[in-house]
């Protein structure tokens, strides 16, 4: 991503949050983002000015997001008697 396409996504994110940039920010941030496409950071621009109600961290560019849940295979659960499970004994609970 060459300068020019990186401050126009700059433009719209100080635009959306009436917010300017400072020189200092400006070449830290692209220091940083200089190495991703321009589709991949526009794309960036435009779903976290949807999401976010604040002005968003450098951070959120650089790193992927984290699963939200663990992306675990389903196991199968046939032939397991839960109530032979602790938490499911009433006789021991309740004697």
């Amino acid at each position: 991503m060459d300068k020019k396409e990186f401050l126009k996504g700059i433009d719209k994110l100080e635009l959306a949050y009436s917010r300017k940039f400072s020189n200092m920010q400006l070449q830290l941030w692209y220091s940083k983002l200089k190495n991703q496409t321009v589709e991949k950071f526009n794309a960036k621009v435009d779903e976290l000015i949807t999401r976010n109600i604040y002005m968003p961290s450098l951070a959120e560019f650089v790193t992927e997001p984290k699963n939200q849940y663990a992306n675990y295979e389903q196991r199968d659960l046939t032939g397991i008697d839960f109530s032979k499970f602790y938490a499911n004994r009433k006789e021991i609970l309740w004697t």
